[in-house]
């Protein structure tokens, strides 16, 4: 087809009307083959993209997904639709919503979603790669680098991940459709463009570089109209890109200042920004720098030798001197990319676009405004795009050399790709429960406090003593790590250990509040509000109780959002209903979506028999969720024991209908027999 079309493009005539229908007609069957070839290769990527991944659907929750995924009461209901959209990542809960609807609590669902959106992800860059590229080989290498990679797993096998596979999608779209805008100049594609760009922000916040990315798709096919030395054509081209389409790119600005007050003011998303100005990592700009120069490099690494990782909170040192022989040898890596992209430029468009577009995608999360995680390898998700669209030129090119180069060319690339593949099958399995994805977390970095943590939650039961150990571990590598110390006073069962954890507690008193790390977003008040938990629980295992009831209330008023204090206090206040009273509706009033404190109030309520201050409760729970069983349990014997049958039964039939744990479905069936009893089969 591409000679025909040269052949026409060089004669120096207008072909007759009758052979320009027919050579039309000739021009639509090539076109066939053409559009058989690309649907077969979109659909290799797509069942392998499914293939590779399809392990993965065996897995349980992990990590954050009890957190982001099972707790809130608002995704388990459609009709909440509405309030979903003033979440923090409101589409990735939508989603979730979605799920619900379609799966209820299957885990096999949820994940079936994320593999199916991954794939959909893939076509995409399939379909991209094509229209950069105009090579059906070489698009279906990018996508199934970036279907494949080991580094994927972390967002394609873990629940939780969904934001990085949402907002990819809605990414990739947007570059689609301006393409097509700049093709057409469509204001129906601009729409479609900016609609998809906002819907990508609603998934996750690194979708905040998209105008970036576009402006070096526009600034590096711009460098071969510039004239003049590099400097020159370094700056006019910029110029000449944001003048040619000024209102976009200020309109684009304006969203992103936006979106950004949002995420980081009122939203505090990134734990180390804020109205008290940014936390740097090291504790200034200097050191900041040294560590993102550490992390950009390790970044590189993991595209080309992907070592997955789940999270390194604590596992990654913090640079504090450019003398460091890893500092320096980063800062060689890092610029030496960097200088690849700008030395490509007028020379190989595809692979500066490449290279620059990767460092673009990873901007929101390179600490130039702090955030609360240094780093993860799903922030690689979308970049592997880049990487595969370098990759896939590079093997273009070489292919287009000779026919040996070509067959040696995709040959190394295909056995690139089944190493991917293997080690993406085996990296799923990791996130198959807590205790796998821990257990290799652990392996990999074992001087990370949290996986040190959350490793040691999985002995409790099965090894105490080796519970203790790694909780003793933990403190030893974050003396900040409040929840360890928690776990510890839970664990003691001597006097000895009593003594190693009051000592243990006593020096994590005297660390200085500027020292607390906020990595994880705690400030000093919060740990000290986690010590004083702690030792309430010692003197409660003690029987002092008037002791652990003093340190509970002051652990709930140095952090009333910790819900720690609450319940160990409802503990104590047991059989005081007046004090169990006061102390839900304080939490209720400090933790506005705390279910223990609501459900609690909801309960002395009905214990009083004062159904209408319970029902307002009870309803509010059922306009997030009309399927909630506790709602509709207590809702029917409200009705029941006030002789209202007609309202009690609906209520009842939906507890029935919803309940899965072996006690709701007991009390629920004991409640029918009583409904029965009371008002006939009705």
């Amino acid at each position: 087809m591409k000679s025909t079309k040269a052949a026409i493009k060089s004669s120096p005539t207008e072909p007759k009307p009758g052979k320009a229908a027919a050579q039309a007609a000739r021009e639509g069957m090539a076109e066939r083959p053409a559009t058989r070839t690309l649907l077969k290769a979109g659909g290799v990527v797509a069942v392998i993209s499914v293939v590779v991944f399809i392990n993965c659907l065996a897995n349980g929750w992990v990590f954050d997904d009890y957190l982001h995924v099972l707790d809130p009461p608002d995704l388990r209901s459609l009709s909440n639709v509405f309030t979903l959209l003033g979440h923090y990542r409101p589409l990735r809960d939508i989603s979730y919503a979605f799920d619900f609807w379609l799966w209820g609590e299957s885990t096999v669902g949820f994940h079936f979603t994320n593999v199916a959106l991954h794939s959909v992800n893939a076509l995409l860059v399939f379909v991209l790669c094509y229209r950069l590229l105009k090579d059906v080989p070489a698009a279906v290498l990018a996508a199934l680098i970036f279907a494949l990679h080991p580094i994927q797993t972390d967002s394609v096998a873990y629940v939780s991940g969904r934001r990085d596979i949402l907002f990819s999608l809605f990414y990739l779209l947007a570059f689609h459709f301006y393409l097509a805008y700049r093709k057409r100049r469509s204001g129906k594609m601009l729409c479609l463009t900016m609609g998809c760009w906002v819907l990508s922000l609603m998934s996750k916040e690194m979708a905040a570089s998209f105008p970036v990315f576009v402006f070096l798709w526009n600034y590096t096919g711009e460098w071969d109209q510039a004239t003049g030395s590099w400097a020159r054509r370094f700056f006019e081209s910029a110029r000449t890109v944001l003048k040619r389409e000024r209102l976009l790119y200020l309109g684009m600005t304006v969203v992103v200042l936006a979106y950004s007050y949002y995420d980081i003011v009122l939203e505090r998303a990134t734990g180390r920004a804020g109205t008290g100005g940014l936390k740097y990592w090291g504790g200034s700009v200097y050191s900041n720098v040294l560590t993102e120069l550490r992390v950009q490099a390790w970044f590189l690494k993991q595209l080309v030798y992907p070592t997955p990782i789940g999270q390194y909170l604590g596992a990654f040192p913090i640079s504090t001197t450019i003398f460091d022989w890893k500092v320096i040898l980063a800062a060689v890596v890092v610029l030496a990319t960097l200088g690849a992209g700008l030395y490509s430029l007028g020379k190989w468009r595809m692979l500066s676009f490449a290279i620059l577009s990767y460092f673009a995608i990873l901007l929101p999360v390179s600490q130039i405004i702090p955030h609360h995680e240094l780093l993860a390898d799903h922030y690689l998700y979308l970049p592997i795009f880049s990487f595969a669209l370098a990759i896939s030129f590079g093997t273009r090119a070489l292919a287009r050399m000779s026919d040996r180069r070509r067959v040696a060319a995709y040959a190394a690339a295909g056995c690139a790709l089944l190493i991917f593949a293997i080690l993406t099958v085996r990296q799923n399995a990791v996130w198959k429960d807590d205790r796998t994805f821990w257990a290799a977390n652990y392996a990999k970095v074992p001087d990370s406090p949290r996986a040190v943590f959350s490793y040691a939650g999985q002995y409790v039961s099965l090894n105490p003593r080796r519970a203790m150990e790694m909780y003793r571990r933990c403190v030893t590598l974050d003396p900040t790590y409040g929840p360890a110390y928690i776990f510890l006073a839970r664990m003691v069962n001597n006097k000895d250990d009593a003594r190693d954890v009051e000592g243990l507690i006593q020096s994590g008193l005297d660390i200085p509040d500027d020292q607390v790390q906020p990595g994880r977003s705690v400030t000093g008040a919060q740990f000290r509000s986690q010590l004083d938990t702690a030792q309430a629980i010692l003197k409660g295992a003690t029987g002092d109780q008037a002791a652990a009831e003093s340190l509970l209330l002051d652990a709930a008023s140095l952090d009333p959002s910790s819900p720690q204090p609450y319940q160990m206090l409802a503990d104590i206040y047991a059989k005081d209903k007046d004090k169990l009273m006061a102390l839900f509706q304080r939490e209720l009033s400090a933790i506005p979506d705390s279910i223990p404190a609501r459900d609690g109030i909801i309960i002395l309520l009905i214990k009083d028999q004062k159904f209408d201050d319970a029902i307002p409760y009870l309803d509010a729970i059922l306009r997030i969720n009309s399927n909630d069983v506790f709602a509709n349990y207590q809702m029917g014997q409200i009705f029941r024991v006030k002789k209202d049958c007609a309202r009690a039964r609906p209520y009842l039939k939906r507890a029935a209908a919803e309940a899965r744990r072996p006690s709701d479905v007991t009390d629920v069936k004991n409640a029918m027999k009583e409904f029965v009893k009371d008002c006939g089969n009705q």
